[in-house]
């Protein structure tokens, strides 16, 4: 139940992060844009609900003074009326997924995202494989390993979203399901030859996810319009 909570609302995210020593931005929780009045925080800054999905309500804001608006804004899109304020962290995104058994963190695929529309964040489609060196999406798997671990998930599914800035990787979020945009139920068994929701399905029934160990090594590729 905790580990839900934590890959549920990102402030508790985040903390957990932060308690575990794990590269991930700098971050304020508030309930009310009067308290900006205490933000450490210089711009560009991203602002987001602490409890939905999908990029709703979320905006990257370039000056202190459209702050107040964006908070005002993801406000109310959150069931809790509570907004994480975040440094923004340049540098390309990519979407992992994972099932996880009796502990283990069983890799499922890394795609390169493709973000548009800044201010917002609205993902126009994913490739696979990713086109990054095999040394840097090693780090990216290890900083996402740590992370599920940092949000006590240890049974079922996790989703990454992980930016590469020039410092290294960076942890966006981590969610305890499959992703979504037809990544984990297509564009991934395409690229793979493995089924992971079916695997998902067989560890919430309480058997092993039974994932073939070897893998094809296709490319796929998911766009929208």
């Amino acid at each position: 139940y905790q580990a839900a909570l934590n890959a549920s609302d990102k402030g508790r995210m985040r903390s957990c992060f932060a308690k575990a020593v794990l590269s991930s931005p700098r971050f304020f929780t508030l309930s009310s844009p009067e308290e900006l009045k205490t933000l450490e925080l210089s711009p560009p800054l991203v602002v987001k609900p602490v409890d939905n999905m999908g990029a709703r309500g979320v905006v990257m804001v370039k000056t202190p003074e459209e702050l107040p608006k964006a908070v005002r804004e993801a406000i109310r899109y959150s069931r809790t009326e509570k907004v994480i304020v975040e440094e923004y962290i340049e540098g390309p995104e990519f979407s992992l997924d994972a099932l996880v058994y009796r502990g283990k963190v069983i890799p499922c695929g890394c795609a390169d995202r493709h973000i548009t529309f800044s201010p917002y964040f609205v993902e126009m489609g994913h490739t696979m494989p990713s086109s990054y060196p095999r040394e840097i999406q090693r780090k990216i798997w290890e900083l996402f390993n740590n992370g599920i671990k940092a949000l006590g998930i240890d049974q079922g599914a996790a989703k990454g979203d992980i930016k590469l800035s020039r410092s290294g990787p960076v942890l966006g979020e981590i969610a305890a399901r499959l992703s979504g945009g037809f990544m984990s139920g297509w564009t991934y068994p395409y690229a793979s030859g493995r089924e992971v929701t079916a695997g998902a399905i067989r560890i919430s029934l309480g058997l092993s996810p039974d994932l073939p160990r070897k893998e094809c090594n296709l490319v796929s590729a998911e766009r929208a319009f």
